[in-house]
């Protein structure tokens, strides 16, 4: 005859434990992935940091024997990563949708300021230098010359970027990390 009261606790006992490491091995694999995602993430948001320079109120330019710099962007294979850290936090994508709004902006500001520094300077040709009028309190405040403002806005727009930036390395940090190197961080 079947003992049903030996066979009963101990096929419970396995349907939990089954469970239990299922759910186990789940969480582990979620932790890494999430992990992946996190370091993915952050790797770009170092390289793109790296490119766009250290917030100044004046951006360099230059042109050596055809080089020049460019702008930062986002790059292409970084875009399904995003949509997979949704499920980390949705604030991810949108920093860094911010991010590729700012490198946007400033990239075609940049572009538009080269073209304003390879301009004519004044006095070699019979057109006024450009200039932008600007609303000011006083009557007495000047025009400012198109290439002063295009330094100010591109140095805005590249202080703006590096906001999105330091709040996506805030975000990942905390899932790039683990515990241990947490505790190291820390103490």
């Amino acid at each position: 005859m079947v003992e049903w009261a030996k066979i009963l606790p101990a096929a419970a006992f396995g349907g939990l434990a089954g469970f239990v490491s299922a759910r186990l091995q789940d969480y582990l694999s979620r932790r890494r992935r999430f992990k992946a995602l996190a370091g993915a993430l952050l790797a770009e948001v170092s390289r793109v940091g790296a490119e766009l320079g250290q917030p100044e109120p004046v951006i360099r330019d230059y042109d050596i024997a055809g080089v020049s710099p460019t702008t930062p962007e986002i790059h292409p294979w970084i875009h399904r990563i995003v949509i997979d850290a949704a499920e980390l936090n949705p604030a991810i994508v949108y920093h860094f949708l911010e991010l590729d709004r700012h490198l946007h902006n400033y990239s075609s500001i940049f572009l538009r300021l080269r073209d304003a520094r390879n301009e004519e300077p004044l006095g070699s040709s019979e057109a006024p230098a450009p200039s932008l009028e600007v609303a000011a309190s006083d009557s007495d405040d000047a025009p400012i010359p198109l290439f002063d403002f295009l330094q100010i806005i591109a140095a805005e727009l590249r202080r703006t970027a590096w906001k999105e930036l330091d709040a996506l390395k805030a975000l990942l940090g905390r899932y790039a990390s683990s515990p241990a190197q947490k505790d190291t961080q820390s103490g």
